[in-house]
C-alpha cells in the first residue's frame, strides 16, 4: 500500500490530486556502500594528514540524500517523475507511447539517473519489481524519451490512458505497449474517441 504523500510531494508534485502514487527508496545496500566509501575518506584523510575528507565526505551525503527515494505522481495533467530532486514533469497531452516493462539495467549501465545510447535517460531504483514505465513525449519540436522505474507500473500506464481519454483527444494518439493491463484501456479510449467523433459528425 502507498503511503499517504509527504510535504514534498504534496507541495511540488500536486499529489493531493494524485491519481496514481508511487514511492521507492534505493535500497539498504546503496547506503551501506556510500558508508563504506564515507569511512575510507575520512580514515584515509586522518592517516594520512589530509583533509580531503572535507570535500568528498559532503559530496557523499549529498548523494544519499537527494538519491534517496523515486517518486512517481500521476495527475489528470501530468506525470511527475523525481528521484531526490531531479526528474521530468510530462504533460500528458504531450505523450505519444507508453510502456510497462522490466528495467533495461544493461542498456543504461546501473541504476540511478542515466542516459542511454539512445539519447533517453532513466530514473532507477535497483529492487521491487523490477519494472517501470518507458514514455516516449514531445518535448517542442523534439521527441524525448524517459524510463522511470515503479512498482506500480501498470497502474500509471492505466492512469494515463484513462486522464488522456476523459480529457478528450488531443490529436495525439497514445500507443500502449503493456498488453496484459493497457490494452482494455487503449479500447476504452478508442471507444471513447470514435463516439466523440460520431457525435460531432452527427
Amino acid at each position: 500500500m502507498t503511503p499517504p504523500p509527504d510535504s514534498y510531494e504534496s507541495r511540488y508534485m500536486n499529489a493531493d490530486e494524485a491519481l496514481v502514487r508511487s514511492r521507492k527508496p534505493m535500497p539498504w545496500w546503496f547506503f551501506a556502500l556510500l558508508g563504506v566509501a564515507l569511512t575510507a575518506s575520512v580514515g584515509g584523510s586522518i592517516a594520512g594528514g589530509t583533509l580531503a575528507a572535507l570535500v568528498t565526505a559532503p559530496i557523499l551525503v549529498a548523494v544519499a540524500l537527494l538519491l534517496s527515494v523515486l517518486r512517481v505522481v500521476v495527475t489528470r495533467e501530468h506525470v511527475h517523475a523525481q528521484l531526490g530532486l531531479w526528474g521530468p514533469k510530462i504533460a500528458l497531452r504531450d505523450i505519444t507511447k507508453i510502456e510497462a516493462m522490466p528495467y533495461p539495467a544493461m542498456k543504461y549501465g546501473g541504476w540511478g539517473i542515466r542516459m542511454g545510447a539512445d539519447g533517453s535517460w532513466a530514473y532507477s531504483t535497483p529492487g521491487g519489481t523490477g519494472r517501470g514505465v518507458r514514455i516516449e513525449y514531445r518535448d517542442g519540436e523534439r521527441a524525448r524519451a524517459v524510463f522511470v522505474s515503479t512498482d506500480d507500473a501498470d497502474a500509471v500506464v492505466a492512469a494515463v490512458l484513462r486522464a488522456r481519454a476523459e480529457g478528450g483527444s488531443t490529436g495525439v494518439r497514445v500507443e500502449a505497449l503493456d498488453a496484459v493491463a493497457a490494452t482494455p484501456v487503449a479500447e476504452e479510449i478508442e471507444a471513447s474517441e470514435a463516439a466523440r467523433k460520431a457525435h460531432r459528425e452527427g
